[in-house]
């Protein structure tokens, strides 16, 4: 099945594609994003039936191509993943794909035979992800995420090989106690998989977020000594002073 025809099962008649043309128009998108935050709708509240969001996370995808080829982490930016996906595919079997989004992250380790559990809010995006996962035929399981909690019961596996959370602890209340949940739910010698923003996006992203910054959370610095205090020892850094691969000590 083509990728758009899926979504349009999930979204309300001509929404994607109202959606979809907002989202091209970067600032008019975040503007209405940052109405539906003020508007009191934050954390958990603001991804539920939000289309507009789950349609900026889709805007860039390739919607009419078979779903099959869902796996686009193998180029752009997001090469190193594709990456670390095949070079452990023989000694790591368990992945939790946390804040999964559109599952582009978690369709890759999918792609080389690993178990994924994608955790994210209830959201049309989750239910894109569990349409696409039907439609390809994926070893995949799903769990509903609260804030920076999943509930024990709704986890495949009492611990996990590798823990992706790519652009996530920006979205959270509380990023330190994600980490120290993450080094829980890890295996001996576990891999997280980490991406933040180091800065405060000066307003263009609303569900960042802002109090965060008040700790010192857009400095590098600080994500350091807070990633060591919380056992993570960064393996592979980004171009940015971004900690992509980190290994639980």
């Amino acid at each position: 099945m083509i990728i758009r025809d899926l979504i349009n099962k999930i979204y309300p008649e001509g929404v994607l594609e109202s959606s979809l043309e907002i989202c091209r128009d970067n600032k008019l998108m975040n503007q209405k994003l940052s109405e539906i935050w003020n508007s009191g709708k934050v954390g958990d509240e603001f991804y539920k039936d939000n289309y507009l969001y789950s349609a900026h996370l889709l805007h860039q995808l390739p919607l009419d191509l078979p779903a099959s080829l869902i796996n686009i982490a193998a180029h752009n930016r997001y090469s190193y993943i594709y990456d670390i996906a095949s070079l452990f595919r023989y000694t790591h079997k368990n992945v939790l794909d946390f804040g999964s989004g559109i599952g582009n992250f978690g369709f890759t380790f999918a792609h080389f035979g690993y178990n994924v559990t994608f955790a994210d809010v209830d959201s049309p995006h989750l239910r894109i992800v569990k349409a696409l996962s039907n439609e390809m035929k994926v070893r995949a399981s799903f769990a509903n995420q609260f804030g920076h909690t999943v509930p024990a019961t709704q986890l495949s596996f009492t611990k996990y090989d590798i823990i992706v959370c790519i652009q996530v602890l920006e979205h959270s209340s509380n990023p330190e106690e994600l980490l120290s949940r993450f080094y829980k739910m890890l295996s001996d010698n576990g891999l997280l998989i980490l991406e933040t923003f180091f800065d405060d996006c000066q307003g263009t992203t609303p569900y960042h977020y802002k109090e965060n910054m008040n700790k010192g959370y857009n400095k590098p610095e600080y994500w350091k000594q807070v990633l060591i205090t919380h056992g993570f020892h960064p393996i592979m850094n980004g171009n940015q002073q971004e900690w992509r691969l980190l290994i639980k000590l």
